[in-house]
């Protein structure tokens, strides 16, 4: 019978961008995620997954963030009053583990809060998503 592998974390995947208006960086967008850095079909699935989160991310500090720092730039050098770049961050932790499940939490924080949290939990063996409800059963056996 064929050994599949298990979900084991390899090295973070860690990116960051920076947006500007008129030469000046308005806005800069980091992320921490998850990453197996595995050879397998399954580990491909789930890294590939956490990268197409990390291009929604960031495009959606484009789209929603970059106009909002790019205003409040305007509005600071039109008064000479002074400035903070915008600046906002993605981390996760693993909040639960067993040889089963494990649960990440997720978390986008802007330095002055947390704009944003949610969990996601992934079934180690097979390395699919757990849905709400399976998460707590998974962590109790």
């Amino acid at each position: 019978m064929k050994e599949h592998p298990r979900l084991t974390l390899g090295e973070d995947f860690a990116q960051e961008k920076s947006w500007q208006w008129e030469d000046i960086t308005v806005l800069t967008a980091r992320l921490t995620l998850p990453q197996t850095k595995g050879e397998s079909r399954r580990e491909k699935r789930f890294d590939r997954y956490y990268r197409a989160l990390a291009d929604a991310y960031f495009a959606r500090c484009e789209q929603k963030l970059l106009p909002d720092a790019a205003k409040t730039c305007r509005a600071a050098m039109a008064r000479s009053a002074p400035w903070q770049m915008t600046a906002v961050t993605l981390t996760y932790r693993v909040s639960a583990q067993t040889e089963d499940a494990v649960v990440f939490t997720f978390e986008v924080n802007d330095g002055e809060g947390v704009l944003r949290r949610w969990e996601e939990g992934w079934e180690c063996s097979a390395f699919l998503p757990l849905f709400k409800a399976e998460r707590g059963s998974a962590l109790a056996t």
